[in-house]
């Protein structure tokens, strides 16, 4: 291959391209983070470091601080091998499930309502 033979336009390879994160990932990223204290919201011992949707994105899941949960890693791993655990602490929600209205079990909480401005309301087990 000669390296001074430039790629014709349309054989050009594509560049993977990274979703833009919107204004409301940004704002509701800001209001879990400031919820958790940076805390995982799971365990309440380790730094939180991930963003997990309680319903998936592929599921229709959004980015609304009712919908997200900062965990630590540990955490969110466990919640991906133990569906029938998080589903029962409501850590992860059927697509058909409003998160509005479905309980979470968050750690030195208990049960909860998450609401859309970051505030936690005292609920009812699930």
């Amino acid at each position: 291959m000669n390296r001074g033979t430039p790629i014709p336009r349309g054989e050009q390879p594509a560049k993977p391209t990274r979703p833009k994160v919107t204004a409301e990932e940004r704002r509701t990223r800001r209001i879990v983070a400031a919820r958790s204290g940076q805390v995982c919201e799971m365990c309440g011992r380790r730094p939180a470091t991930d963003m997990h949707h309680r319903v998936n994105r592929s599921q229709g899941g959004a980015w609304s601080p009712e919908n997200i949960l900062h965990l630590c890693h540990e955490d969110h791993m466990a919640v991906t091998v133990n569906p029938r655990l998080a589903r029962e602490r409501g850590w992860s929600l059927l697509s058909t499930q409003p998160p509005a209205s479905s309980s979470v079990f968050l750690a030195g909480r208990g049960w909860v309502l998450l609401r859309g401005d970051g505030a936690i309301e005292e609920a009812a087990a699930a």
